[in-house]
Formats: C-alpha cells, sequence, structure tokens
C-alpha cells in the first residue's frame, strides 16, 4: 500500500457490492470493516427516509460528509461508501488523500435486479429504470476518475476479492 494509506475505500454504484465485497476484503487483509451508510444511520440515530425527510438530498450529503470524515481517518480499514460519496468532490478529495479507492463494477442490470428487490433507497425509490440508468452511467465517470483500481463484480464475491488482494499484493 502506499505510504500513509493504510485503508481502503469501496465506491461504486447503490447495489454493486461494496459491502458484501467490503466485509470479505476486511476479513482477508486483517482490517477492520465500516459501511459508512450504516455509520451515518447509527450516529445520526435517524433512517434515511427521515434525513430526506428533514432536509432533503443536502441535508442528507452532509451528514454523509461528516461520516466519510470520520471514516477516512480510522486506520486499517475497508470502507464501502454510498453510491452517490463519490460524486461529491469534497468526499472524493478526502478518500482519495488518505484511502486506497477500489471501484466496485457491476452492470446496471444486475445492479437494478438487486435495487428492485430492496425499497429502503430514498434516491431508487423515486426513480424509474431509466433514470437510474441515467444516474448510473453519469456516476461511472466520477468512479473512474478517482479509483485507483476497478475490479469487475460479475462472479462470485469471492472471485472479486481474490481480483483486489491480488492487485494489492502486485
Amino acid at each position: 500500500m502506499e505510504t500513509g494509506k493504510t485503508s481502503i475505500a469501496l465506491c461504486g454504484f447503490m447495489a454493486s457490492g461494496k459491502s458484501a465485497l467490503g466485509r470479505r476484503l476486511a476479513a482477508a487483509l486483517g482490517y477492520d470493516f465500516v459501511d459508512t451508510d450504516e455509520l451515518l444511520l447509527r450516529r445520526t440515530g435517524q433512517t434515511l427516509p427521515e434525513m430526506f425527510a428533514i432536509g432533503g438530498e443536502a441535508y442528507f450529503r452532509d451528514r454523509e460528509h461528516e461520516t466519510i470524515r470520520e471514516a477516512a481517518l480510522l486506520p486499517r480499514m475497508v470502507i464501502a461508501t454510498g453510491g452517490g460519496v463519490m460524486t461529491f468532490e469534497r468526499n472524493a478529495r478526502l478518500l482519495a488523500s488518505s484511502t486506497r479507492i477500489v471501484h466496485v463494477h457491476r452492470s446496471f442490470d444486475a445492479c437494478y435486479a438487486s435495487i428492485s428487490r430492496r425499497k429502503n433507497r430514498p434516491i431508487a425509490g423515486q426513480k424509474s429504470r431509466e433514470e437510474l440508468l441515467a444516474l448510473y452511467n453519469a456516476r461511472l465517470d466520477a468512479y473512474a476518475r478517482w479509483a485507483d483500481f476497478t475490479v469487475e463484480n460479475d462472479g462470485t464475491p469471492e472471485e472479486a476479492v481474490a481480483r483486489v488482494l491480488a492487485w494489492l499484493q502486485g
């Protein structure tokens, strides 16, 4: 790992597999794991729909940034970020300065199938398939811009983790 960068941040679209891969990657490395969405909910004591009701997406994104700032300071951590985190320069710069960033890439169709089964995503619940596809395509640029490595999550989680481990060792 780069000097001073002992943590790994996983970015990617919602339902790309960041949390599932993150838990496995952390176990393989002997690191701790944090999902910033889960940390955000614990820290605020609010649900995502409550945050959106209080102040809309801007309120949520400010709370999310505070959570990213906290997680980025933790050593030897695998951090699964929310799908929109890297689209905000303040978050991306913070993570790029303190972590190695891995883009977890999964096809839109696979992400959409997972999103369709889970109704607890405020942004996803308000958008059509076409709007989500546009969001997916728009966010790919941010993921690619900031990622040190992109892993295809197109098989088993263990296969994707093995690819990340090979990259880290290479």
